[in-house]
């Protein structure tokens, strides 16, 4: 939950969407590297060096799903993602 402002800060500079905390539903689950869709990641995921076990937080809102994928021992975020009517329209790694 503590995502929630970079993920309406975002809708807002890619989209122009304007959005608040309660227009929000979100998730974080564990998942395998092996278990996430390769059509709503970008090409290059899997140069990205990440481990196996990853943290997905989801946060959707109409037909926009912001995802963010963590490390899953130290949380820290290795690409954004925002898939609108189910396709990846946006993407950024982190370093």
């Amino acid at each position: 939950m503590d995502n929630m402002p970079y993920v309406i800060d975002l809708l807002k500079e890619q989209f122009d969407v304007v959005a608040e905390v309660a227009d929000f539903g979100y998730e974080s689950i564990l998942l395998g590297r092996d278990e996430l869709d390769p059509d709503l990641l970008p090409e290059y995921f899997d140069e990205l060096q990440t481990g196996e076990e990853l943290l997905v937080h989801f946060y959707n809102m109409e037909e926009y799903v912001i995802y963010i994928i963590a490390g899953a021992e130290n949380n820290k975020w290795q690409l954004v993602g925002i898939i609108r009517d189910d396709y990846l329209v946006y993407s950024k790694p982190f370093n």
